[in-house]
C-alpha cells in the first residue's frame, strides 16, 4: 500500500509539474510577468515542505506564536515591545541551526524541531505594517503557501486593515486558513467566547462557511501552562497535515495556486476578449456605414444618369421628329426646287443647321441636368466619408477595461487607434486624396479643378468634371456621326436612310452614355471607398493579430482546463486512499 501510495504521489508531482510548464507557454502573449514568476517558484517548491505563512497585524503576537508551535525555549523569532520583523523569515528543518540570505527581503533559518521535518513555517510582517513595501512583500509571497494561520489579537479580532488582508488571501488566491485568536489569556473566558463568536461571524460574511478557530495563549504554552490551546492545534495539525499526509496536501496547495493563476489569467483574457469584441463591432460598423452609404451614392447615380438620359432622350426625339418633316417627299421638292432659284437653303445647309441646333439643344439642356442633379451625387458621395468620420468621432474606442497582465497589448491597441484618427483627419482634409485621375483622359487636367476645392468638398469639383467630360465626349462622338450621315446626302439619298441612320447613331451614343458615365460614377464610388479603408489598415491589422492571439490563447487554456480536471479527479481518489 505504501509503495502504490509514493507512486501516486510521484504521477500526481509529475504531472502538476507539466500542468505548471504547459501554464508557463502563455507567457509569450503577457506583459506583466509576476504571476509567471510565482508559476516558477511553485513548480521549484512542490519539492520542498508543506508551508506554514503566518500573517497579522503588528503586535499581534505572531513571533511569540511561531516561537511556542515550535516547542522551545529558544527565541527563534525576536520578540520585543516594537515590530523588529523587518523581513520574511522562512524557518525550516535543519540539523545544523543557522540562517542565510536568500534576499533583501527574505532570511531562511534552520533549525532542528521535529514539527519542521514536515513543514516549513513562514513569518511575516505586519498586514499593518509602517515599515516601507512589507505589505507588498507579503503578499507576493502569499500564493506560495499551503496554509495560512492568520493571527488576530484576541481582544480586537475586527481590525479592518487585517480583514482587508483576508479578503486578498481569499479571494485572489483562495488559500486555507486557520484562525488564531493569540493571547487569550487577556481576556475573561466570557470576553473571549463573545470575540470567538465575532470573528467567526465575521469570516462566515466573508464565504468562509465553516472557519477554523484556535484560541490560544503563546505566553501560557512558553511557560508550560495548562490550556494555553496549543494542544489542540497540534492535534489539528497532526490529523490533518503532518503524519504523511504533508506532500500530497502540497501538490493539493501548488494545484489551487495554479488554478488561481489560471483563473486570473483566464478573467484577464476574458476582458481583453470583450475589448476585441467591442472593437471588432466598431470596425463592421464602419464597414456597414460603406455599404449603405456607397449603395445609395450607386442609387443616386442612376437617378442622375436617369435624368441625363431623358434629357438626352427627348432632344434625340425632338431632332428626329424635326428630320422626318423636313425629309418628306413635299418637303425635300420645295427645298430642291427654291435652292435652284435661290430662294431657300439647300437641303445640305439645312442638315447641317439642324446637326448644329441639335448640338446647342443638347449641351443647353444635358448641362442644365447635369448641374442640378451632380449636387445631389456629390452630396450623396460625400455622405461615405462624412459618416465615417462621425462614427470616429462619436466612438473614440477608448478602452472598456484593461489588466495589467496585457499591458503591452493596450498600448499597441492605443497606438492603432491614434493613428487611425490622425490618418482619417489627415485624409478628410486632403483634396488629392479624392481625386482619382484613373478616370480622366490624358488631355484632360484636373489639377486647376481640385484646388478649387477643399478636402472632402472637392468631391463635388471632380463629379462635374468628370461627368461633363464623359457626356460631351459621348455626345460630341454622336454628332460627329449624326454630322456624317447628314454630309452624305445626295439629291438621290434615301430618306430611310438617312433617318435611321440618325437613329442608330443616337441610339449608341444613349447606351454609351448609359454604360460609361453609371460606370465611371461607381468606379468613383468603389475607389473612394478603398481609400477610405485604408486609412484603417494599421488598426485592422492590430485586430487581425489580435484574433489569432486569443485563439492561441484561449486554445492553451481550455488544454489546460482540461487536463487541470483530469489531474484533480486523480488528485481525489488519491486522497482516498491515502485515507
Amino acid at each position: 500500500m505504501q509503495l502504490k501510495i509514493q507512486d501516486d504521489y510521484q504521477e500526481l508531482k509529475d504531472q502538476l509539474t507539466d500542468l505548471i510548464h504547459n501554464l508557463l507557454e502563455v507567457r509569450t502573449f503577457v506583459s506583466e510577468d509576476s504571476l509567471f514568476e510565482t508559476l516558477e517558484r511553485i513548480a521549484r517548491q512542490v519539492q520542498e515542505p508543506f508551508m506554514f505563512v503566518v500573517v497579522g497585524e503588528v503586535k499581534a503576537g505572531k513571533s511569540s506564536f511561531i516561537n511556542a508551535l515550535l516547542d522551545t525555549d529558544e527565541e527563534i523569532c525576536p520578540v520585543a515591545p516594537q515590530p523588529l520583523t523587518d523581513k520574511i523569515q522562512l524557518i525550516v528543518y535543519g540539523d545544523n541551526p543557522h540562517q542565510e540570505s536568500i534576499s533583501p527581503y527574505v532570511v531562511k533559518r534552520y533549525a532542528p524541531f521535529d514539527i519542521l521535518q514536515d513543514i516549513a513555517i513562514v513569518d511575516t510582517p505586519g498586514t499593518n505594517t509602517i515599515v516601507t513595501h512589507h505589505q507588498e512583500i507579503t503578499e507576493r509571497f502569499i500564493p506560495e503557501s499551503d496554509l495560512i494561520l492568520f493571527v488576530f489579537e484576541a481582544k480586537n479580532p475586527y481590525r479592518q486593515s487585517a480583514w482587508d488582508f483576508f479578503h486578498f488571501i481569499r479571494t485572489d488566491w483562495h488559500k486555507k486558513i486557520i484562525f488564531i485568536l493569540q493571547q487569550k489569556d487577556l481576556l475573561s473566558g466570557e470576553d473571549l467566547a463573545v470575540n470567538r463568536k465575532g470573528l467567526e461571524d465575521y469570516a462566515q460574511k466573508q464565504g468562509l462557511a465553516k472557519p477554523v478557530i484556535f484560541p490560544v495563549s503563546a505566553r501560557m504554552e512558553l511557560n508550560h501552562e495548562a490550556d494555553s490551546g496549543f494542544t489542540a492545534l497540534r492535534q489539528h495539525i497532526a490529523e490533518t497535515i503532518t503524519g504523511g499526509k504533508a506532500p500530497f496536501l502540497k501538490l493539493g496547495s501548488a494545484h489551487a495556486t495554479l488554478e488561481a493563476i489560471h483563473g486570473k489569467i483566464t478573467r484577464a483574457v476574458d476582458v481583453r476578449t470583450r475589448q476585441y469584441e467591442s472593437d471588432r463591432k466598431f470596425r463592421d460598423q464602419i464597414d456597414e456605414i460603406l455599404h449603405i452609404e456607397s449603395k445609395k451614392s450607386k442609387e443616386q447615380v442612376h437617378i442622375f444618369v436617369e435624368n441625363i438620359l431623358h434629357s438626352y432622350q427627348d432632344i434625340c426625339l425632338e431632332k428626329e421628329q424635326e428630320l422626318k418633316e423636313g425629309l418628306s417627299f413635299f418637303s425635300l421638292l420645295r427645298r430642291s426646287f427654291s435652292a435652284i432659284f435661290g430662294k431657300k437653303q439647300s437641303i445640305q445647309d439645312w442638315l447641317k443647321e439642324l446637326n448644329a441646333s441639335f448640338a446647342q439643344n443638347l449641351k443647353q439642356s444635358l448641362h442644365q441636368r447635369m448641374s442640378t442633379g451632380v449636387i445631389h451625387l456629390s452630396q450623396s458621395v460625400q455622405q461615405m466619408g462624412l459618416m465615417v468620420d462621425m462614427q470616429l468621432r462619436d466612438n473614440p474606442l477608448v478602452a472598456s477595461g484593461k489588466t495589467e497582465l496585457f499591458g503591452g497589448v493596450y498600448e499597441q491597441r492605443a497606438q492603432a487607434i491614434d493613428e487611425l484618427h490622425l490618418s482619417f483627419q489627415n485624409f478628410m482634409q486632403d483634396a488629392e486624396q479624392f481625386a482619382d485621375r484613373s478616370l480622366f483622359s490624358e488631355k484632360y487636367n484636373i489639377s486647376t479643378d481640385i484646388a478649387a476645392g477643399s478636402g472632402i468638398a472637392v468631391i463635388g469639383v471632380i463629379l462635374t468634371a468628370l461627368a461633363n467630360g464623359l457626356v460631351f465626349d459621348i455626345t460630341g462622338g454622336v454628332l460627329t456621326t449624326v454630322g456624317l450621315v447628314f454630309a452624305g446626302v445626295t439629291a438621290g439619298i434615301k430618306r430611310k436612310q438617312i433617318i435611321n441612320g440618325f437613329q442608330n447613331a443616337t441610339a449608341q451614343g444613349k447606351g454609351a452614355l448609359e454604360e460609361k458615365t453609371t460606370t465611371a460614377l461607381e468606379h468613383y464610388i468603389d475607389q473612394l471607398k478603398v481609400r477610405i479603408l485604408e486609412n484603417f489598415n494599421p488598426f485592422d491589422a492590430y485586430l487581425k493579430k489580435e484574433a489569432e492571439e486569443l485563439v492561441t490563447i484561449n486554445a492553451h487554456l481550455l488544454q489546460h482546463k482540461q487536463q487541470s480536471d483530469g489531474w484533480s479527479g486523480k488528485y481525489l481518489k488519491a486522497g482516498h486512499t491515502l485515507k
